[in-house]
């Protein structure tokens, strides 16, 4: 448990909106990624396939989502294409999720 990951919790848990899985509610902050920012994380193909719009999930470094879980956000379900930990000194700060 780093300091950081905390702050970032606590930051998404304030400006984030929540959705339930499985009857477990889960917080994230939701956005389009910008320019070619997608093509970071998922190829062509993958792109060329994704529901649109493609949005990028910023959730706790605790969160325990994985790929393949389906996510419906107003009204629209969104498959969870990957999970990307990010790390600060060697410690997960907090994750992505590629929404599509």
């Amino acid at each position: 448990m780093s300091l950081l990951g905390e702050r970032i919790k606590g930051a998404i848990l304030r400006v984030g909106e929540s959705f339930t899985i499985s009857m477990t509610t889960y917080w994230a902050v939701f956005r389009p990624p910008f320019g070619n920012q997608v093509f970071t994380y998922l190829d062509t193909a993958e792109v060329n396939a994704a529901v649109r719009p493609i949005l990028f999930g910023y959730v706790a470094y605790d969160n325990g989502l994985s790929a393949g879980v389906t996510i419906t956000l107003d009204g629209r379900d969104y498959t969870v294409f990957k999970v990307v930990a990010i790390k600060v000194r060697d410690e997960i700060s907090h994750k992505i999720l590629v929404l599509a």
